[in-house]
């Protein structure tokens, strides 16, 4: 048995094999479902909280249910046929499926909850979307497990109907609220990415005259929709950065002891006086100012 004692190394040993190659076992713990609750369709089999050390991980499992690990602490590794390699810490959630082998373990040691459930209605719930292969790995969604735990903590021993149907809404609630957060987390790459596409452009062409809603049409955007991300990823309005940009040229030229009037024209301004008016209210001298100092 290897032991992990450099588990950056283990780790892309093992992601670099095939996933065929490591030994892949069954996990055979279930609990027999209530009939009743086999009857609603989604439930419990177990859960737990425990503080992981460092330790050897040369296998994959096949859990055979769906759970979700919370990782309370720490940071460590996932891995599985689906996602290879990922590194996951404080605050992520780890979900599995039923039939995905995989193995997980902390770098050095972490804290973790998780929830085992299974039922026809899980399967149903993946089919429809709700519980998702493609993402495995939810960010900062540790919060909705706790909140979870806590809630199936107080009724998870009792056998009454009305405990059974809760626990089968807690559970589904939690799957509810992990897709939401799985897809607010895609639709924020996306916007980040577009807008370090839209950042990127304007790099390139700062001297050159666009309108806002010039800008959010390239890009396929609303106008409204357009300020609003660029605001958000770059804490300023579309025009502010541009001006920043235009200004931050400026002074290098001008530094250059290039002409006023030709760095105007370089950054962009066609009306030197406006050029001069808005350098003196974004750095506080005016241009010639500036370029004797």
């Amino acid at each position: 048995m290897v032991k992990l004692r450099n588990i950056e190394y283990l780790a892309f040993y093992m992601d670099f094999l095939t996933i065929n190659s490591v030994p892949i076992v069954d996990e055979t713990k279930f609990r027999t479902p209530l009939h009743l609750e086999q009857q609603v369709g989604l439930w419990v089999d177990r859960m737990g909280y425990t503080r992981e050390n460092q330790y050897s991980a040369t296998r994959l499992r096949k859990l055979g249910q769906y759970a979700v690990v919370s990782i309370e602490a720490g940071t460590g590794y996932f891995l599985s046929g689906t996602t290879g390699q990922v590194k996951v810490a404080s605050g992520d959630v780890i979900v599995l499926f039923p039939d995905e082998p995989n193995t997980y373990w902390p770098q050095k040691r972490w804290n973790e909850k998780f929830i085992v459930f299974n039922g026809p209605d899980a399967g149903k719930l993946e089919k429809l979307g709700f519980l998702s292969r493609e993402n495995m790995i939810i960010k900062g969604s540790y919060r909705v497990v706790s909140a979870t735990f806590e809630l199936l903590s107080k009724i998870i021993n009792k056998e009454d109907t009305a405990s059974i149907l809760e626990r089968r809404n807690i559970i589904s609630n939690m799957i509810l609220q992990l897709f939401k957060l799985t897809k607010n987390n895609q639709q924020m790459n996306s916007g980040n990415e577009l807008m370090e596409r839209v950042v990127e452009f304007l790099r390139k062409n700062y001297d050159k005259e666009f309108s806002v809603p010039a800008l959010a049409e390239m890009f396929n955007l609303s106008d409204s929709h357009f300020r609003r991300l660029f605001k958000k990823h770059t804490g300023r309005s579309p025009r502010q950065f541009i001006t920043s940009l235009r200004m931050s040229t400026a002074k290098e030229l001008l530094i250059q002891n290039k002409a006023v009037k030709e760095v105007a024209r370089e950054v962009g301004y066609k009306d030197i006086f406006y050029f001069m008016r808005v350098f003196k209210e974004t750095t506080g001298s005016s241009a010639g100012e500036f370029k004797s100092t």
